[in-house]
């Protein structure tokens, strides 16, 4: 499509680190944005959430709460959201003296993927954290049906706090603990921002980043004594 100039702009979505196309539309003149933030790119205009300051914030949020022993159950290793996330849940760690336990890396950001990470993990008899904080609800939803089949409760036994607050997250059983940013407004504001470089010919560079922070719901709870 590109390559035959069929379309009048680009919304890149779901960027990897090493995606081979990055480069290729960076460079050319058709009007794009990317969604999701990704540190190499100067001369395109980027939408992102605040990844390393949401997850920052539920760390502290279940700091508060008397969580000590923490974990990540983050997405794939090439994903700009995952490397945003491990910065901000490990400098939240650090700074709150906490002990991370019982981290996790998930293939995608699914919610088979969290499933079968936790399964995995504690299958194999591995240590578990107190409280997990989740790179996406999807993941997290996954994550809620292992500790089931494990009888694991929740939040009894562990807390969850997943990230993106997508609508069914409320209605969930127990309701899901999310990080909650104004994504559909992002997503607005994108399609605005390329429509207005298609039209006036004109490109825009810009890096716009929406603040996240922790909804509380059912999710999450005090740990055991």
């Amino acid at each position: 499509l590109m390559d035959s100039r069929t379309v009048d702009g680009i919304i890149l979505i779901a960027v990897r680190e090493n995606d081979p196309y990055l480069e290729e539309v960076e460079e050319m003149e058709l009007p794009s944005v990317v969604i999701g933030a990704y540190r190499r790119i100067s001369q395109m205009t980027v939408f992102c959430p605040d990844y390393e300051g949401g997850v920052a914030s539920a760390v502290k949020f279940l700091a508060g709460i008397g969580h000590r022993r923490i974990g990540l159950l983050d997405g794939p290793p090439d994903s700009y959201k995952s490397g945003e996330d491990r910065r901000g849940f490990e400098e939240a760690i650090r700074q709150l003296s906490l002990e991370e336990v019982g981290s996790l890396t998930a293939e995608e950001f699914l919610e088979r993927d969290g499933f079968l990470a936790f399964c995995s993990h504690f299958s194999e008899g591995k240590p578990l954290p107190t409280a997990y904080v989740v790179s996406s609800d999807h993941l997290a939803i996954g994550l809620l049906k292992a500790t089931g089949d494990f009888g694991i409760k929740v939040p009894e036994d562990l807390s969850i706090v997943g990230f993106g607050d997508i609508p069914i997250a409320e209605h969930l059983q127990p309701p899901l603990t999310s990080i909650h940013g104004d994504l559909v407004e992002m997503g607005a504001e994108a399609a605005r921002t390329l429509i207005q470089m298609v039209e006036g010919r004109k490109k825009i560079i810009k890096r716009v980043v929406y603040p996240m922070q922790v909804v509380e719901r059912g999710t999450t709870a005090p740990p055991k004594a």
